[in-house]
């Protein structure tokens, strides 16, 4: 896979190149296509990849694990997502108090308080 190519993409080129090793006669099982999906995945994708080795391959087309690795994406996306939403939403709010002097009562404004 190239470093700033998507999942879609390395897997529309294996693609061209598994259809064109069919035209010449050759061929490749399925497992043995997603072998080399799975293969050609940067280092980012190892637990999943081990995820998916151990699951089993041989019912399952490229196109699936294709699935799985989109999806796998999404969810770390939108986990990254939520995570960043929740830092930079920080709420502050602001107490009054009073406070009691020698008989007197006085009303402080506008004390912050920082939640999080």
């Amino acid at each position: 896979m190239l470093p700033d190519e998507s999942v879609n993409d390395m897997y529309g080129r294996l693609d061209v190149i598994v259809n064109e090793i069919k035209g010449l006669g050759g061929s490749y099982t399925n497992l043995e296509i997603a072998q080399k999906m799975l293969r050609a995945l940067p280092a980012k994708y190892e637990t999943l990849v081990t995820f998916l080795i151990n699951s089993d391959m041989s019912r399952m087309t490229p196109a699936a694990f294709l699935g799985k690795i989109n999806t796998n994406d999404m969810y770390k996306a939108k986990k990254q997502e939520l995570e960043e939403a929740s830092l930079t939403s920080k709420k502050t709010i602001a107490l009054k108090t009073e406070v009691e002097e020698k008989g007197e009562s006085r009303v402080e404004e506008d004390k912050s308080i920082r939640l999080g």
